[in-house]
């Protein structure tokens, strides 16, 4: 299987992300993939790749840019019409790596599962937030499918509305491979799971340790820095507002 990681990054917000860019490259040094792959980076809506290529030179022989109002979905979906690859995995600004093999198990799951689309999180969690309304999708903090698949998506993302459409509204992602007969599902590093078991494992994004998850990412950060109280308040919004256990 052909794999391409792409990670995407504003080059319009570097004083911002450039530190993200580099603890993703200080990660991915630390944390061995421990599968092959072509890393393609990604600079979006910016003139800047000096900057970016001077953090992922030793790591990355392959760069494009991305201009459009998009953010990272768009640049995603744009990215799926120029790389040659059966899987596809996209990684925003934020992600960074705490653990080997990081890639390898997310590709094996795609390995033994089959087609479909494929994420490091999830979450119930409608936007806006409304109490008890259960709305499972994978986050695209990090996700992959088959860039062959992404191209058939049949909606233009270019508008940061549009991006949570696209994640966990009308359009969302999860619920088109589903209508294409195709599964969405958690990765972690102990299984993986169908849309109704997205918050019954421990330790997976905003809940116990977050040991569990094979990436980690801004938000899983927030949480992980936040008091009990905030704790609370961010695993039951993730959990749709419903009792956590």
């Amino acid at each position: 299987m052909k794999i391409t990681l792409a990670y995407l990054t504003p080059l319009d917000e570097w004083v911002t992300f450039g530190p993200c860019a580099k603890r993703f490259v200080d990660t991915y040094r630390q944390f061995p993939p421990q599968i092959d792959h072509e890393l393609l980076v990604v600079g979006c809506n910016g003139t800047g790749l000096d900057a970016i290529w001077r953090v992922f030179k030793d790591v990355s022989s392959r760069f494009e840019t991305y201009h459009g109002r998009g953010r990272d979905c768009g640049a995603g979906q744009t990215i799926a019409h120029k790389v040659d690859c059966d899987f596809l995995v996209l990684a925003n600004a934020g992600v960074y790596f705490h653990r080997d093999g990081w890639l390898r198990r997310f590709a094996e799951a795609r390995m033994e599962h089959g087609e479909g689309l494929y994420g490091a999180s999830a979450s119930y969690e409608s936007y806006p937030y409304s109490l008890g309304r259960l709305n499972p999708h994978i986050r695209t903090a990090f996700y992959g499918c088959n860039p062959k698949t992404f191209r058939q998506y049949p909606f233009k993302i270019d508008t940061h509305e549009k991006c949570f459409k696209f994640e966990s509204g009308e359009w969302k992602f999860l619920q088109w491979f589903e209508d294409r007969g195709e599964p969405s599902l958690l990765v972690t590093w102990d299984g993986c799971y169908q849309k109704q078991e997205f918050r019954r494992p421990p330790n997976v994004f905003r809940k116990g340790d977050q040991s569990s998850n094979i990436v980690y990412d801004r938000h899983t950060e927030i949480y992980e820095l936040a008091n009990s109280e905030t704790r609370r308040e961010l695993e039951a919004k993730t959990n749709g507002g419903l009792p956590l256990y």
